[in-house]
């Protein structure tokens, strides 16, 4: 995966179960490699990521035994669990040559998000994953607040399961963009927008840009908004990354992603599109999930 977990306790095989939460909803899957066998979600509280100190949403763990009761018959207890992207803070370091040490990459990693977390960084779970494309080293990296992955845990453990991977749903989904272009990710979660240009498996760029709820909101000033962010994206990118974008993906827009796929431009002769077929196309919660089972 580009992105390792936040906190892996087991190693391969992955888990046969994999849940995400995100946009109220909490989606668990049963898998065998990368055929989803059964699939089953519930509604949650909207909770406030963007705190000091997140919590998850009131009735997780009722909610994790009801998607867990449609996924039968659970091979084993394991499971990864991806995060929302509000709860996790996503960024793309670089250097002019990696640090030799491992501690010193860590402490290198961890100075980048000191000042940018809303919680205390010194207590945040980050991971981070080496890059090595054409261009300068780089450093792909995650961080939640500690204390919100820890309580995340404990309701999956309270609901008998080993949660040995807590990982970002934004991170999993790029799994999904397996070819050399450079290609652009649009992902909307709840209250942002992540736009990422992968090329050949190396993140290139990363930007999060707050966006307002989407459910029930005007569908043509959305998609302006959307767009105004998007076209100096893509002019900055041919101008600063040495290559156009040839491929432009979207997910996560719900009821505008039709007209924001049909508004966006044509790159190298390529429309864009969903990233993920019906019914999950415009699914707010779901897109991590299936990124972690292609992975």
């Amino acid at each position: 995966m580009l992105l390792q977990a936040l906190n892996r306790l087991w190693p391969d095989p992955q888990p046969a179960l994999v849940f995400e939460l995100g946009g109220g909803v909490l989606m668990g899957a049963r898998r065998s490699g990368t055929a989803v066998l059964a699939r089953a979600e519930r509604e949650l509280p909207e909770a406030d990521l963007a705190s000091d100190q997140p919590q998850p949403p009131d009735g997780l763990q009722d909610a994790i035994q009801a998607v867990l009761g449609e996924l039968q018959p659970v091979p084993s207890p394991h499971a990864a669990v991806l995060l929302p992207d509000e709860a996790v803070r996503l960024a793309l370091v670089e250097f002019d040559s990696l640090p030799r040490r491992a501690q010193d990459l860590r402490n290198a990693v961890e100075e980048r998000f000191r000042n940018s977390l809303p919680f205390d960084s010194r207590l945040a779970r980050i991971t981070f994953h080496t890059q090595h494309g054409d261009g300068r080293p780089s450093v792909f990296a995650a961080a939640a607040a500690g204390e919100y992955v820890l309580r995340c845990e404990s309701a999956f453990e309270a609901a008998g399961l080993c949660p040995g991977f807590v990982g970002s749903s934004c991170a999993a989904a790029l799994n999904l963009v397996d070819d050399d272009a450079m290609t652009v990710l649009l992902k909307h979660g709840d209250q942002a927008m992540t736009i990422t240009a992968v090329e050949g498996g190396t993140v290139r760029l990363l930007r999060r840009i707050a966006l307002p709820d989407l459910r029930g909101a005007d569908a043509a000033a959305c998609v302006q908004e959307v767009l105004a962010d998007v076209f100096p994206t893509l002019v900055y990118i041919e101008e600063n990354l040495g290559r156009a974008v040839e491929h432009l993906l979207v997910a996560g827009f719900g009821e505008i992603q039709p007209a924001l796929v049909e508004a966006l431009p044509d790159e190298a002769g390529s429309p864009a599109r969903p990233l993920l077929g019906h019914p999950l196309a415009g699914a707010s919660c779901g897109t991590g999930l299936m990124g972690y089972v292609h992975g």
